[in-house]
């Protein structure tokens, strides 16, 4: 699976800063985010420590189950280019699921 950072342009200075030093390959750490009012499917992507987005929402109901169910998931930097002064990232989300 494929998705893009949703949410970064709004992570501040700090994740913007993260963002412009990501190369295609680099990871990023998924955690769920179980505190957020708006989806209860919300997927946090980390990189270098810093929360500089989510897994766009139609892909956070997958990603929420295999984590919920121990899953560990790895994601990679696809693609980092720049929309109109907007970092726009892609990552993958390769997984498999948990061991029954």
């Amino acid at each position: 699976m494929i998705s893009e950072i949703r949410g970064l342009r709004y992570r501040g200075a700090a994740a913007a800063s993260v963002v412009s030093m990501l190369a295609p390959g680099d990871p990023i750490q998924l955690r769920r985010d179980l505190d957020n009012k708006y989806d209860s499917n919300a997927v946090m992507m980390l990189a270098l420590g810093t929360f500089i987005g989510y897994v766009q929402a139609d892909l956070a109901v997958t990603v929420a189950e295999y984590l919920d169910e121990g899953a560990e998931l790895r994601a990679h930097v696809v693609d980092r280019t720049d929309r109109n002064g907007i970092p726009y990232v892609e990552v993958t989300l390769p997984f498999t699921p948990p061991p029954t």
